[in-house]
């Protein structure tokens, strides 16, 4: 057996970190949606409709995250009144029993009312939504741009590729843009994964071109491509905004975000 040393705790290891563990499992789900979503929509434009409408249909459904946001606000504060009563409830029957006639601390101060701290926290929440919703707009004409490039992609190249040439964009702009603008420490192990990412994008690009397509169909793919690309860029763009800008903003203020980004679309 090993000996363990109880002198200390021993090394951290990265399963044991749930929150990475929840962090990982949101990308793959968000990579087999996005898979099975590509082809949604190639059939879709395979059919006639319009990438313009696709992605125009498919930005306005964030406006149902909204009502979301409010109930769960409405849910919040309510149980904070609920347990601010509970607790006043207590400090007074405490104060009872200890035979004590003065005001119990913090109670009969403006300053510990709870409509005045409920206000307080109206007002910060306002302020933080406001400011929310002030990026979501400056960020939206990147976010639609991005989204239509690449759904425009899709009438010109295969799904495959298309995913293929995402991820591996997506990885090389993202981590270029967090090291210049977010001023993140160099990682030789994230820039190895990276290198192994598009020197496998690469080799598809070229298995893809040598597949005995006819020159009118390489052309289209090519241009497909290239719109993947861009699209790429364009995707490393917002996820460093919003990580920049919302940095541990929590799962209410992700969904505010992007409800205002379904509004401001629709």
């Amino acid at each position: 057996g090993l000996h363990v040393d109880d002198e200390g705790p021993g090394p951290v290891k990265p399963w044991a970190d749930a929150k990475k563990v929840k962090g990982f499992s949101c990308v793959l789900l968000a990579a087999f949606i996005w898979v099975v979503s590509s082809y949604w929509v190639q059939d879709l434009e395979g059919k006639g409709m319009t990438p313009l409408l696709v992605t125009s249909l498919a930005n306005s459904m964030f406006t149902v995250l909204l009502p979301v946001c409010l109930v769960r606000d409405w849910i919040s504060r309510r149980s904070k009144r609920r347990r601010g009563a509970r607790d006043e409830k207590e400090l007074l029957i405490s104060g009872g029993q200890n035979g004590s006639s003065a005001p119990v601390e913090g109670f009969g101060d403006d300053r510990a009312d709870p409509a005045v701290d409920e206000e307080e926290d109206r007002a910060k929440k306002r302020a933080s939504r406001r400011r929310v919703f002030l990026l979501a707009l400056s960020v939206w004409p990147i976010w639609f741009t991005c989204l239509y490039i690449y759904n425009w992609s899709f009438l010109l190249t295969s799904v495959m590729s298309n995913t293929i040439l995402s991820i591996g964009g997506t990885s090389l702009f993202t981590y270029f843009l967090e090291l210049r603008v977010m001023r993140a420490s160099f990682s030789w192990t994230k820039f190895a994964a990276i290198g192994f990412c598009i020197l496998g994008t690469s080799l598809w690009c070229v298995g893809n071109f040598e597949g005995g397509d006819d020159g009118k169909k390489s052309k289209n793919a090519l241009l497909g491509n290239f719109l993947c690309l861009i699209s790429s860029c364009l995707y490393a763009v917002v996820s460093i905004l919003i990580g920049k800008y919302l940095p541990d903003s929590g799962e209410a203020e992700m969904a505010f975000f992007w409800g205002c980004t379904g509004l401001i679309n629709l």
